[in-house]
């Protein structure tokens, strides 16, 4: 069963409307329809908040609670005709479990953002992580937040929107709580690149954050 799936049957479960998710969960409700429709899925910071609130695992979200036992069945069989030892069973179905559990979480990072690097002021290397772009509680606004391995007194960080069609809108970050944040009006149903622009002593460096992400 698909998370798209789980998600509506966990949903109904637990009486919720997707109003009800949507607003616990600090998005539109237009967002909750398209994880439901799968159209698109929640990055894993939300995909962790929704477990919880509908109180139910990770695993049986993902309907991996049949995905194992599924692999559990086939080494069974591999172990009659093979004649593997008890550890030997052990050991492949660890195995199994962790590249499950390593799919899964690359997938969505994947899904999500990549790290990127780039070389600024002649000998400094930037590296930027934990990129997120999530709806913030000011409607039409959203959140651009990342993790950038240097700053300090002369950095600029400036975060720019385009949507393909000429259209473009930027903020600055700013840094705080170990983390730079940058708030954005962007319109809904729409494709975004994001791109982060670095200006230290008047060099400019740009690094892509997420390319086409769907609002």
């Amino acid at each position: 069963m698909a998370f798209s799936e789980n998600l509506i049957k966990q949903r109904k479960i637990k009486g919720f409307t997707q109003d009800d998710i949507a607003e616990a969960m600090n998005v539109s409700r237009q967002s909750v329809s398209k994880w439901e429709n799968g159209e698109s899925q929640p990055d894993i910071g939300k995909i962790v908040k929704l477990a919880d609130l509908l109180e139910v695992s990770l695993d049986t979200l993902f309907d991996r609670d049949n995905a194992i036992k599924t692999e559990q069945k086939i080494v069974a069989t591999q172990d009659v005709k093979i004649g593997f030892s008890s550890n030997g069973k052990r050991a492949i179905i660890i195995g199994l479990l962790i590249l499950i559990l390593v799919g899964v979480v690359g997938f969505f990072i994947g899904l999500s953002w990549k790290q990127h690097t780039t070389q600024i002021g002649g000998a400094e290397q930037i590296s930027v992580s934990g990129v997120d772009i999530s709806s913030s509680r000011e409607e039409g606004y959203y959140d651009v937040e990342f993790v950038p391995s240097v700053y300090k007194e002369g950095y600029t960080y400036t975060i720019r929107a385009s949507d393909g069609l000429n259209h473009s809108t930027s903020c600055e970050a700013v840094f705080e709580n170990g983390k730079c944040i940058g708030k954005m009006k962007l319109s809904e149903n729409e494709h975004y690149t994001f791109i982060l622009q670095i200006e230290y002593n008047g060099e400019i460096q740009n690094i892509t954050l997420a390319q086409k992400v769907w609002l």
